[in-house]
């Protein structure tokens, strides 16, 4: 998943279709991980900057998602 698919899915009501599957190699995982910018330096824009330049886990969406939902919550 990349953060634009991410941001997708909280703010679509349906997913945005897909003419084709994006299969990456594993140089172009070496390269997103280099272009993540560090904890500290990050700000409230990254995963739009990032579009689909990034990787975002399973376990990283449902931990995103539950921050969202708590803090929804609050």
């Amino acid at each position: 998943m990349t953060p634009q698919d991410f941001l997708d899915s909280l703010t679509l009501d349906e997913p945005r279709e897909r003419t084709f599957r994006n299969v990456i190699n594993k140089n172009q995982v070496k390269k997103f991980i280099q272009n993540t910018p560090p904890l500290r330096k990050g700000n409230s824009k990254m995963f739009s900057e990032l579009g689909d330049k990034g990787i975002i886990s399973y376990a990283e969406y449902l931990f995103l998602v539950t921050l969202l939902t708590k803090f929804s919550e609050n």
